[in-house]
């Protein structure tokens, strides 16, 4: 072993002119960890960039999940939170609001208001949250009253305008049943204003965003928004259309999370009928939405995969050149420590040893020399012109990429080592008969190289383009 060590030191000696072949081995070795990492970091960005573009050019209405029915009161006031809780259920774990609003299934005349060519009747009913996304332009927001006193009601200022309505203005209706006609005495405590009609809580019910529906020889007004006791307990109202609505909150959609989402909202209906007991009327456009991104970023995964391996080859055979100029630099270094008497085992676990200093940062910095990379994609590139913007994340898997990919880069430059340890004799007789060409060269394989890589750029152009466009939606 002291003649191994010593020898060792006189080919360490002789190893200083070999730093520019070893740097570029460690050179080699980090940048084929970092094109290896690059796969998983890469489809798993453009995967969650592709579905939330996807997700953002849908209309809003498509991006909600609703639930309706028409019920009594009473079962729509008993159905309320297990409904609510399956929605919940249905949208987690991106979590987001349920939210509840009802209407009467029947209009009421407006009592004292002089009949033209268009009758005006009003709905009654009450929304959750509305305080969140309205805005008072007089008033305050109905709360419950002795039924002695009028029913308070807050209106839409459109209706406002149309009734010529103020703050403290009655407002009976006239409800008829048969021949009878009784009256429901409500008194106007707010006017509010829509100002931000883009948001998703006015999608998906035109009535309540507009306030006002043309029906030919009659209009229909409000509706006239109360507290839920008023439509639910005190209103004489024989049946109402009661509505959950769910806003997921999209932001914190994963690709992991897009598949049990999907059939979350797909076995909903069942779901929500056995909650509530009754059918019930469930529509959202999330599931044909994330389907097709799906399907887009898989084709086009496949795709960059094939593109990556395809890399990876050339990492390796530059690799294998890097480690064959390596094991002929040192070739009578390696003979003289033969001739002292280290075995190919010895000789095998030095250059281990050396392959491993290379490849363990390598490993530990590849991903995130990835994440750096593939940031430039949102600046310049295929990606930057269709407007689509990456987050590139060093994850699990890339650090397991990084990791395969150093394990094969040791191989690649500790097998020529055991095969090449040769005794000094053989190294010197093969030394005064070197070829002047090596191996690669002598088999055309440089040659092969520049074509694979004219191929490969070719087509990272032609995969970018199909990505760019599948991730679009």
């Amino acid at each position: 072993m002291l003649a191994v060590l010593a020898g060792w030191r006189v080919s360490l000696h002789r190893t200083r002119a070999d730093w520019p072949i070893v740097a570029a081995a460690g050179l080699s070795t980090l940048l084929a960890a970092a094109l290896l990492s690059i796969g998983p970091i890469y489809s798993s960005a453009t995967s969650l960039a592709g579905i939330r573009r996807a997700l953002a050019d849908a209309p809003q209405a498509d991006k909600l999940v609703s639930a309706s029915y028409y019920a009594p009161p009473a079962d729509a006031a008993k159905a309320d939170a297990t409904v609510r809780t399956d929605l919940q259920a249905a949208i987690q774990p991106l979590g987001g609001s349920v939210l509840r609003d009802v209407q009467s299934t029947e209009s009421f005349a407006v009592a004292g208001r002089a009949k033209g060519e268009v009758e005006d009747r009003a709905l009654l009913g009450f929304a959750e949250g509305i305080a969140d996304h309205a805005t008072l332009r007089g008033g305050a927001w109905p709360t419950e009253t002795a039924p002695s006193e009028p029913m308070q009601v807050a209106v839409l200022d459109a209706v406002a305008d149309r009734l010529r309505l103020k703050v403290g203005a009655e407002l009976p209706l006239v409800v008829r049943e048969f021949d009878q006609e009784s009256e429901i005495r409500t008194r106007v405590v707010g006017i509010f204003t829509i100002t931000g009609g883009a948001d998703a809580y006015w999608q998906g019910d035109a009535q309540l965003a507009t306030g006002v529906a043309e029906h030919g020889s009659y209009r229909t007004l409000g509706p006239l928004l109360t507290t839920p006791g008023n439509v639910l307990q005190r209103a004489p109202l024989a049946s109402v259309q009661v509505r959950w609505r769910a806003f997921p909150n999209l932001d914190r959609l994963t690709v992991d999370d897009s598949p049990g989402l999907r059939r979350r909202l797909a076995a909903l209906p069942e779901v929500l009928q056995i909650a509530a007991g009754a059918k019930l009327d469930v529509r959202t456009g999330l599931p044909p939405i994330l389907d097709t991104a799906e399907r887009s970023l898989q084709v086009s995964g496949a795709s960059v995969l094939l593109l990556m391996l395809q890399l990876a080859i050339l990492a390796a055979y530059a690799i294998v050149l890097t480690a064959s100029l390596l094991v002929d630099q040192r070739r009578v270094d390696t003979a003289m420590l033969r001739s002292r008497g280290a075995g190919p085992i010895q000789l095998t676990l030095l250059s281990l040893a050396e392959a491993l200093l290379l490849a363990i940062p390598a490993v530990l910095v590849a991903p995130w020399l990835a994440t750096a990379a593939l940031a430039l994609l949102n600046a310049a590139g295929p990606l930057a012109d269709v407007g689509l913007s990456i987050e590139p994340r060093v994850t699990p898997p890339a650090y397991l990429a990084a990791a395969a990919a150093g394990i094969v880069c040791v191989a690649l430059m500790v097998v020529p080592v055991l095969l090449g340890a040769r005794r000094f004799a053989e190294a010197e007789r093969e030394l005064s008969r070197q070829e002047t060409r090596t191996f690669g060269q002598r088999m055309g394989l440089d040659v092969a190289l520049i074509a694979i890589s004219g191929i490969a750029l070719w087509q990272l152009r032609s995969y970018g383009a199909t990505l760019t466009t599948s991730v679009r939606g």
